[in-house]
């Protein structure tokens, strides 16, 4: 027979384990991989409300920070392609080029804010899981 407390306690220590994997990220980012195919997997079979709710936020998490990277690499991926067919080496390229490293702290700004909000979901998430509220 089989105890309905101990299937919440493993679903419990899937999601800790989740939520510390995109904690650990940080770290190293192919953890976060894991933390997602983990998510991916327990968010179909799991049917009770509390956990589909950190599950979606996990997967809200990565989608929305892999899509920010994604759309990073597109920008700078124009950017050197307009760089190098700009003909940067004609005289006229230093009044070309002269506002480009003013984008440089608007950018890390950007990158900071996603940082930010990539940390409030998760380690929200986590302190909820713990208390074990829905997120």
């Amino acid at each position: 027979m089989s105890d309905p407390r101990l299937a919440v306690d493993r679903e419990r220590i899937y999601l800790l384990f989740a939520y510390g994997l995109f904690l650990l990220a940080v770290l190293h980012p192919a953890l976060t991989f894991v933390g997602f195919i983990i998510a991916l997997v327990r968010e179909r079979q799991v049917h009770d409300p509390l956990y589909e709710s950190h599950y979606r936020n996990l997967l809200t998490v990565f989608y929305a920070v892999l899509a920010f990277i994604l759309l990073m690499l597109v920008a700078a991926l124009f950017g050197m392609m307009g760089w190098a067919m700009s003909g940067f080496w004609h005289p006229g390229f230093f009044f070309w080029w002269w506002p480009m490293p003013m984008m440089w702290p608007l950018m890390g700004l950007i990158w900071l804010v996603v940082g930010i909000w990539y940390l409030w979901r998760v380690v929200r998430g986590f302190i909820r899981a713990l208390e074990e509220k829905p997120y």
